[in-house]
């Protein structure tokens, strides 16, 4: 057996423990950078929602014909997840 056949034998399992922790810890900055991403989205559906039902019970409640009724919740077609 050559030196060099020795030299990456000994040099092969360090090299395979870097590239699987290399692996996990790109797997851990995507899920947390998923993460990071959910939450927002989460609260603009909510804060649309809440807006959709307020605008239904003012449609269905209030004085106020039906399109001023629903010239909010049209407002909230706008917003565009990015």
């Amino acid at each position: 057996m050559t030196i060099a056949a020795k030299v990456r034998f000994m040099a092969a399992p360090s090299t395979l423990v870097q590239v699987a922790r290399s692996g996990y810890l790109l797997a851990e900055e995507h899920l947390t950078g998923r993460h990071g991403r959910q939450v927002p989205i989460r609260q603009t559906v909510g804060v649309a929602h809440t807006i959709l039902q307020w605008t239904q019970k003012l449609g269905a409640d209030g004085p106020q014909t039906h399109e001023q009724a629903v010239a909010p919740s049209q407002s909230v077609s706008r917003f565009r997840l990015a």
